[in-house]
């Protein structure tokens, strides 16, 4: 039975994308942002930056809307060359900013659930239509 894992979902969706030189935005602490990094470099990205909103309890992080996350990006990601974002964490409801961040960043942005999902569609053999780039 073909499955999933969102870790391995964020590397397939980033190599379908061909992106080399990505910046990250989590609502993770310093040392799980330090692990995020450590598993996408071991993965063969090159990480530009990362940036982590230090909260630790799942709520706190379930609290978090998509406007939270389009600011965190903004407010994150500058002119660095890149070719993707990431904005880790299901917990994290990103997936609705994705249009309105590649629309503003002009680069491709994809979030754990969307990885997620395209990834078990793709497992699944059938085409959903979701937000952003990775979905085209």
């Amino acid at each position: 039975v073909p499955a999933v894992a969102t870790a391995r979902s964020v590397v397939r969706a980033l190599e379908a994308l061909e992106a080399a030189r990505i910046a990250v935005a989590t609502p993770y602490t310093g040392e799980l942002d330090d692990r995020e990094r450590d598993f996408l470099e071991e993965s063969g990205f090159h990480v530009a930056s990362i940036d982590g909103r230090g909260l630790e309890a799942n709520t706190d992080i379930g609290a978090l809307t998509s406007d939270d996350a389009s600011r965190q990006v903004l407010e994150h990601v500058g002119d660095d060359d890149l070719d993707a974002v990431f904005v880790s964490c299901t917990n994290y409801r990103s997936l609705a900013a994705v249009d309105g961040l590649e629309a503003k960043l002009g680069v491709p942005v994809i979030t754990s659930n969307g990885a997620t999902l395209w990834d078990v569609c793709g497992a699944a053999g059938f085409a959903v239509d979701g937000p952003g780039t990775l979905f085209d």
